[in-house]
């Protein structure tokens, strides 16, 4: 599904927000994200994560989503590679934070969500 201009310009902001976070983490490592300008992450079962990186030594994987996109069919199939891959984290507006919460658990995604 394709996000809006006001929607995609959100969503730019808080994968970049999270790649500084991630960055100037001591415990975050060969952090890499999907902006303009920046070393892209590698794919992951064709999908390539908005953030991505090593947090305590283990593989994480971020998706930012926006309030259109984040219970969509192909959000769902990049949830599942990413948590086979290793830990996710699904980013998306605190006004859809409980639908996103139940959608993942109806389809037996297991992530941490962080909200915007």
């Amino acid at each position: 599904m394709a996000r809006s201009f006001e929607s995609q310009t959100r969503h730019d902001a808080e994968v970049s927000k999270l790649y500084r976070s991630f960055t100037s983490n001591t415990d975050s490592s060969q952090v890499r994200a999907d902006l303009a300008g920046q070393a892209k992450p590698d794919l992951v079962d064709g999908h390539v994560p908005d953030v991505a990186g090593v947090f305590k030594s283990r593989p994480w994987y971020v998706e930012v989503e926006t309030d259109d996109t984040y219970a969509s069919e192909p959000s769902l199939s990049r949830y599942r590679a990413f948590l086979r891959a290793g830990g996710l984290v699904i980013s998306v507006p605190a006004k859809v934070e409980s639908e996103l919460k139940s959608f993942i658990a109806t389809n037996g995604v297991t992530a941490t969500v962080f909200t915007y």
